[in-house]
């Protein structure tokens, strides 16, 4: 999937959340209450967990920081 169309999916599901906005010009990012916690940048999307969820959600994914 190209980048725009990535866009336009993350786009749809944070519609789904009615606390979450999506903001960003250039690159979309979420936020909640002020914090940033989720992003897409062109080489997928990144987080922002708390430290006690952090380490079990990198295990159960099997990804990294």
């Amino acid at each position: 999937m190209d980048y725009e169309e990535a866009k336009a999916r993350y786009a749809d599901l944070v519609a789904t959340i009615g606390e979450a906005s999506l903001k960003g010009a250039k690159i979309p990012y979420t936020s909640m209450n002020g914090n940033m916690y989720s992003y897409l940048g062109e080489n997928g999307v990144g987080l922002r967990l708390p430290a006690d969820v952090r380490e079990d959600f990198l295990v159960k994914y099997q990804t990294t920081l």
